[in-house]
């Protein structure tokens, strides 16, 4: 990694530590472009760990956004970091996430996902199935 890429990383890692839940989202973001090889997933997951109980949408849509982007070339690791904490994953982190694993990989996870809110897959939510528009 060159000077200007590991000082562009530190300054965005103390920005995750300080700035308030949008920023950190948009951080989060731009922590990805700056760190793309497959070392640095260790260094993200650590840090979305500690935030996948976040209830800001925005720090969601962002763990999902570099879940997805990791998923493009490494879908694997996507899958095997995200089904064991499916329980506490939302579901735009969870929708984000599965856009570039592979069939079987997205199908396992909404399912243990939809399983986990208490609806078996497939089944359509009661304001669904109740015909009413």
């Amino acid at each position: 990694m060159s000077i200007e890429a590991h000082t562009a990383a530190a300054a965005i890692e103390s920005d995750l530590r300080a700035a308030g839940s949008a920023e950190r989202a948009a951080g989060e973001k731009r922590y990805l472009k700056v760190r793309r090889s497959s070392a640095d997933f260790g260094r993200f997951a650590a840090y979305a760990d500690g935030m996948l109980d976040e209830r800001e949408f925005f720090i969601r849509k962002a763990i999902g956004w570099v879940l997805r982007e990791v998923g493009k070339r490494d879908p694997e690791t996507v899958y095997e970091w995200l089904m064991p904490r499916i329980n506490r994953t939302s579901g735009v982190t969870v929708r984000e996430a599965v856009k570039h694993l592979t069939p079987a990989q997205r199908e396992a996870l909404m399912t243990a996902y939809q399983t986990r809110r208490g609806r078996p897959a497939g089944r359509p939510r009661q304001s669904d199935a109740s015909g009413s528009s």
